[in-house]
């Protein structure tokens, strides 16, 4: 079967599987009632609010107390998309507004609203909070598939055709190679792996064999040539540790993505934390300040007023189009500004679709857990790369899929797996493990590792 042909079937399997993410989502949310969805966890309601105040980015951070079910096991979770609505109004149309999980303790849950501002209704009671499908996850995996298909004459198709087989990867390159003092012997077979393919490379990293800390070593190596490299995840957790790993490397790294996805550690990180620490930033508050008040002045002169005030609204609207034009123009500098200077830019692999990456390309895109990660969902930061780094241990549990029927079909298997079985010399196996001794290393060893493993004199008779 061709690459295109593969994708296609990935790209309906993917298909699939949302509409068994779909339907899962109408039988626990869409079409039960609200204390049915209360009683499954899937909706707290009522709830009341503790508190809301400005968190990194300016963002409205809302603390929310459970009033009742408070035993009750529930869906949320940080980083799941929430709808906050209100049924104070007695409406069958609630009013409601969209936000992102910061995380749960016991019955506190803290979000950040999307919005701008705290909607008018917040302080009228009966607030209730509902889980929402998330679709814009298969939008940009079907999005991506499709760019991906259709690649011709370019670095994607030939990294396609690479991927899947149909063409062998370059050589690699002959560089000076002085292995790192911080690594053992199968780390720096990674290592030298990595820096010298000019096309792809793969790192099987069983459990306790320092897959992490060989990444690491691996980006220090690439920024330090290129300047600067993509650095993604199928999850934020692991995109997080990361992004703390890295940084104690001296490196300047930028999380992208939601913050309210991202850990306490992480924050300073993210692109929000370094927007408002920006030389410039004082300046765009400064002129967004200036617009809210504009606007406000404005929005007083109604339209059945007299000529003068009519004119006085027009000048004002005049001006408020000025003001955000200079400030959209600031914000896209200081933005820009940011990530040129960044060593590595992190983030999930859906997150690598987020807007200011747009137009972006890296000489190198390492994605790490990739067993754990759908084929779609790689292909978004491949879509940015010349050359591609996989890193992951496909025998351990695969992603999770949804559709019994995609995952008969092959959805389960990843990226990572087809290519460890098309290219296996392009495949290092980390084979030295701090974790376990050796008893108890040496059955995982037999059964999925090829008796290759061994663990490391610290732990071996432990």
């Amino acid at each position: 079967m061709s690459s295109r042909a593969q994708l296609q079937q990935t790209l309906a399997l993917i298909q699939l599987e949302r509409q068994a993410d779909l339907e899962q989502y109408r039988q626990k949310v869409l079409m039960r009632s609200l204390s049915q969805r209360t009683k499954e966890g899937v909706t707290w309601y009522p709830v009341r609010l503790k508190r809301d105040y400005i968190g990194t980015g300016e963002r409205i951070i809302l603390e929310l107390e459970r009033t009742n079910h408070l035993d009750q096991p529930h869906s949320f979770q940080s980083g799941k998309l929430v709808s906050l609505f209100c049924n104070a109004s007695g409406k069958p149309e609630k009013e409601h507004t969209n936000g992102v999980v910061n995380y749960v303790s016991d019955n506190v849950l803290v979000i950040t609203l999307n919005g701008d501002d705290l909607p008018d209704w917040i302080d009228n009671g009966l607030l209730g909070v509902d889980v929402m499908f998330d679709e814009m996850t298969y939008k940009e995996m079907e999005s991506a598939l499709r760019t991906v298909i259709k690649a011709e004459d370019n670095r994607l198709a030939e990294l396609r055709e690479i991927l899947f087989g149909d063409d062998k990867p370059s050589p690699a390159q002959q560089i000076e190679f002085t292995p790192s003092p911080l690594l053992n012997e199968s780390q720096n077979s990674s290592l030298r792996q990595i820096t010298s393919t000019p096309d792809v490379a793969f790192v099987h990293g069983p459990p306790g064999t320092g897959k992490t800390t060989t990444l690491v070593q691996a980006i220090v190596a690439t920024v330090k040539t290129e300047q600067q490299v993509l650095v993604t995840t199928p999850s934020n957790a692991a995109i997080d540790l990361l992004v703390e790993k890295l940084s104690e490397q001296g490196l300047q790294v930028v999380r992208l993505g939601h913050p309210a996805r991202v850990t306490e550690q992480t924050l300073s990180k993210t692109l929000d934390a370094r927007i408002a620490g920006h030389a410039h930033y004082a300046e765009l508050r400064g002129l967004r300040k200036k617009l809210e008040q504009l606007k406000g002045m404005a929005s007083q002169y109604k339209r059945n007023f007299g000529h003068h005030e009519r004119e006085q609204r027009r000048l004002m609207k005049e001006e408020v189009k000025v003001l955000k034009s200079d400030a959209d123009m600031l914000e896209f500098y200081i933005i820009n500004d940011v990530l040129n200077k960044a060593d590595v830019l992190c983030c999930t692999l859906v997150g690598a679709s987020h807007g200011n990456l747009r137009g972006r390309k890296f000489k190198t895109v390492f994605i790490d857990e990739a067993a754990q990660a759908l084929e779609a969902a790689c292909w978004i930061p491949i879509l940015k790369a010349q050359r591609v780094i996989l890193a992951g241990d496909h025998c351990q549990l695969p992603p999770t899929i949804k559709s019994s029927e995609a995952a008969a079909q092959g959805l389960n298997q990843t990226l990572l797996e087809k290519c460890i079985a098309l290219h296996p010399e392009a495949v290092t196996l980390l084979e030295e493990q701090y974790r376990m001794n050796q008893t108890i290393m040496g059955y995982s060893s037999s059964v999925f590792y090829e008796n290759k493993l061994k663990a490391h004199h610290s732990v071996a008779n432990a």
